[in-house]
Formats: C-alpha cells, sequence, structure tokens
C-alpha cells in the first residue's frame, strides 16, 4: 500500500504532491487541518466529535490515510463502478483521484474535503454534481 501511496500521491520523478493538503469540513465548519508528507499524514484536529471526525490520530501512517480516503469512495466492485468512474472523468479506481473529484463527499455525512486555493463552500459542493 505504501507504494501505491507514493505512485498517486506523489509524483516520482521531483516528489511532487498530486494530492495537496486540506482541510476537513463539516458543512462549512473546519474539522482538521490534514498535511500530507512522505512518510505519514499530520492531522491537526480542532472538534474531536466523533461524528464529524473521520481522522483517529494527529499522525497517521500512509496506508491509513489511503484506507480512510477508500471508505470516501464507492466500493470497487460495484456493477456500476465503470459508469461512476465516467461520470467524474476518470478511467480507473483510486481512491485519491476519486476524492479529488468528489472532495470525498458521502451521502451518509457531512463531511468533505476543501483542498488548498479553493473558495468552495457546502451548498457549492451539492450543486457541483460532484458529491455523492
Amino acid at each position: 500500500m505504501d507504494e501505491f501511496f507514493y505512485r498517486f500521491a506523489y509524483k516520482e520523478e521531483n516528489e511532487k504532491k498530486i494530492m495537496p493538503d486540506f482541510l476537513l469540513m463539516w458543512e462549512d465548519e473546519v474539522i482538521s487541518n490534514v498535511h500530507i508528507e512522505s512518510s505519514e499524514v499530520m492531522v491537526e484536529r480542532y472538534n474531536l466529535n466523533p461524528f464529524k471526525q473521520i481522522f483517529y490520530s494527529d499522525r497517521i501512517p500512509r496506508f491509513m490515510f489511503g484506507e480512510i480516503l477508500r471508505s470516501r469512495c464507492w466500493d470497487e466492485k460495484r456493477p456500476d463502478i465503470k459508469e461512476l468512474l465516467n461520470l467524474i472523468g476518470l478511467e480507473e479506481y483510486n481512491p485519491y483521484s476519486i476524492c479529488l473529484k468528489t472532495h470525498g463527499k458521502m451521502a451518509q455525512d457531512k463531511t468533505w474535503f476543501k483542498f488548498e486555493g479553493e473558495t468552495l463552500n457546502y451548498s457549492a459542493l451539492l450543486r457541483s454534481g460532484y458529491a455523492f
């Protein structure tokens, strides 16, 4: 899984991140600030409410971060997964790419990822069509 993270979260040729740092949001409330490093993910948690917080620690190994992202995606074994990926402009199942497109938004909660430089708010995310 570490190799998977390295291939998709960092460009091998120059260590440039593909998955930017982000804020974990609950609607328009900032829950955590997430900084992705080469060996682990650093999480500054502002709200520890278990209904709002998806990170269990302030430091998370890359493998566990990948699993958390996977939990914010559709099941890879869904019969319609190719259609869903096509809908968001992806050709293959990759939790990092899926979360970049969908902002990690799932129907069962109000949690989502706000990436560096974005001015998106919760209602705009819901209207975007990429949040599922």
